[in-house]
Order: structure tokens, then C-alpha cells, then sequence
């Protein structure tokens, strides 16, 4: 299993079309229901600073990367000039309440 926690700001004209984007992957995603892939996105107070966290399988990666939804989410992103540039890292479990590996793979 693959955790990712990325953190970036973007532009506050830009906030709201970052919302609408990612609710598109969420909504593709919920309609696809994929197995080995829970991902969801956090905003900061400030409006700007969006936080994405996910728990995947390496299925569950190749899905998200795939999804056209989320491509043109990453490439209008990138085109916006975020003033905090996507900040990418890599978790690694040190303990949980409940079974991470059950929840990612619904098993």
C-alpha cells in the first residue's frame, strides 16, 4: 500500500476552479467505486492551501493516474502557477486504530 499526502497554494482567483476540478475526480471516483484506492482533499482555512491524501494499492495509483478527470485536474493546476508549488511525500505507517490494508482493499 501507497500513502501520499501532497500540499500545495494556489492562487486565490484560482481556489474555486481548483474545487470544481477536483470534484470531478471525486464524483468519477465515486462512480467507479475502485477497489484499492481511497483518496480525499482538505482545504486549509485560508482558503487556498489544498491538502491531498491517499492510501492506494499500486492498481489504485495506475487507476487515479489514468483518469482523465485527474489528468486535466494536474494540468490546469500546473498551468494556474500555484504560489506554493505541489509538495509530494510519502508515508509510512507506524500504527492505526483500524486496518488500513482491509479499508484500502475493502477485504
Amino acid at each position: 500500500m501507497h500513502i501520499t499526502h501532497v500540499q500545495y497554494s494556489v492562487k486565490p482567483e484560482y481556489a474555486d476552479k481548483n474545487r470544481s476540478n477536483i470534484a470531478r475526480v471525486m464524483a468519477d471516483l465515486r462512480r467507479m467505486m475502485p477497489e484499492g484506492l481511497r483518496y480525499s482533499t482538505f482545504i486549509k482555512a485560508d482558503g487556498k492551501t489544498f491538502i491531498h491524501f491517499a492510501m492506494a494499492t499500486d492498481e489504485g495509483n495506475a487507476i487515479l493516474r489514468d483518469l482523465p478527470s485527474f489528468q486535466t485536474f494536474q494540468t490546469e493546476l500546473k498551468a494556474s502557477g500555484p504560489e506554493v508549488a505541489p509538495d509530494a511525500s510519502k508515508l509510512t505507517l507506524v500504527d492505526s486504530s483500524f486496518d488500513l490494508n482491509a479499508f484500502v482493499t475493502g477485504t
